[in-house]
């Protein structure tokens, strides 16, 4: 076996958070490979349930699109997700088990997920419902459904059904190994795409109890104190920060109209507030930094959304993206660049020299784990951290990079 490209996975990982976190979350626990072993792809656990094992035809892989690779893994790992190789080990016609699976796995990527069928030429080889059953049949069915109907109208010898991957590496009883994943997935999934795709995986599950994964996910109750959203925080702070460049500038304004006769041309200083924005003058500069090193990767799309809601009238904002050195990314191209360690010394190195006047407000978004900072105006800086479950989070260990006058925020206590 032939372990995937380092560079491959990443861009692979960033692409899926946009259809759901079940699959980026999947994926980031994986291990794929490359074997001759098998004529497609397919997938199973490891040893302990801990990981997935992606296993792909190189020639088949290297066939596909960028687009379709991301299908054939989100495919994969529904597989795993719905429980299929328990809920069918025990079926009298696997053929027919290994369509009905697919029927309901590729109809959920395009209802449920956004892909879009007409996107892939692997689509020919895919099975779709309007191949087996007249316009009567629903695409939204689950495979237990498929199954009894595709059984009902078909004798093991005449069916002409295919699936493109193999499944026979999960069809065994391997409960105790699903249940071993969906306990680590649950601890790095947010309740709020819990709760999400509940709905989805509930009407998939085949309605037997302990099977599908909305069983085994912990989903905190809404009577639950609500959490805010991180992005909260970042409007909070800009407004502070603009209405206190405000009241730094001097204030100008036309005499009352009972000197106006007097000083009909002069514009005198006054103590009194008036609003005449001059955005030019009067802008502050707000950077944005994500950490691409790995675990920050699934806050891309919140990280631009966030910089997009401030006023260009009011900020000017520079988003940079780092690893052990810093890129500048923007909003039109929505790019992310880099990949390698984490240093967060560079990016007050980069600051002091690109930017002449210390920025007011600087975001960073990270895990945590990089090398020490000692930026000039630490309260300028606010951090929030990612860990994602794969250490203890503890203020202590995060000042040993960061300073304790800067703000500091545990992204698990937010949406």
């Amino acid at each position: 076996m032939i372990n995937l490209q380092t560079s491959d996975y990443q861009n692979i990982l960033l692409k899926l958070q946009d259809f759901h976190a079940i699959f980026y979350n999947s994926w980031k626990m994986s291990k794929p490979f490359f074997s001759d072993s098998i004529s497609t792809a397919c997938v199973t656990f490891d040893e302990n349930g801990k990981f997935l094992k992606f296993i792909f035809n190189k020639s088949f892989w290297e066939e596909c699109s960028e687009y379709e690779k991301l299908f054939v893994i989100c495919h994969e790992t529904l597989h795993v997700i719905l429980n299929h190789g328990t809920r069918f080990k025990d079926c009298k016609n696997n053929k027919i088990a290994n369509t009905a699976m697919d029927l309901a796995i590729n109809h959920s990527l395009i209802n449920r997920f956004g892909f879009c069928r007409e996107l892939m030429k692997l689509s020919d080889d895919l099975c779709w419902i309007d191949k087996f059953f007249d316009a009567s049949i629903p695409d939204d069915e689950n495979a237990e459904k498929y199954y009894s109907l595709l059984l009902k109208d078909n004798s093991e010898t005449d069916f002409k059904g295919n699936s493109f991957d193999q499944h026979e590496f999960i069809n065994e009883d391997s409960t105790q190994d699903f249940k071993n994943f969906i306990e680590q997935l649950d601890k790095v999934v947010s309740n709020e795409d819990k709760v999400s795709i509940k709905n989805f995986l509930n009407n998939h599950d085949g309605k037997i109890a302990g099977f599908g994964a909305a069983d085994y996910f912990n989903i905190e109750p809404k009577n639950a104190k609500p959490k805010k959203k991180w992005e909260s925080i970042i409007k909070k702070w800009c407004l502070r920060s603009y209405s206190q460049t405000e009241l730094e500038s001097t204030t100008w304004y036309k005499p009352a109209r009972r000197t106006s006769l007097v000083l009909s041309d002069l514009f005198l200083p006054s103590d009194d507030l008036f609003y005449d924005f001059h955005y030019s003058e009067n802008k502050v500069n707000v950077l944005f930094f994500l950490d691409t090193s790995g675990s920050c990767i699934s806050l891309r799309n919140r990280f631009f959304t966030a910089a997009a809601s401030l006023s260009p009238q009011k900020f000017i904002v520079d988003l940079f993206c780092f690893d052990t050195q810093v890129y500048a990314t923007n909003l039109t191209e929505k790019r992310i660049y880099g990949g390698g360690g984490t240093s967060f010394g560079i990016i007050e190195e980069f600051i002091k020299q690109n930017y002449p006047k210390y920025p007011k407000i600087i975001f960073v978004m990270t895990d945590g784990l990089g090398d020490k900072i000692n930026p000039e105006k630490p309260k300028n800086w606010h951090w929030f951290i990612n860990h994602d479950g794969n250490f203890n989070f503890t203020k202590n260990f995060i000042y040993s990079y960061i300073p304790k006058e800067c703000n500091v925020y545990d992204l698990s206590n937010f949406l």
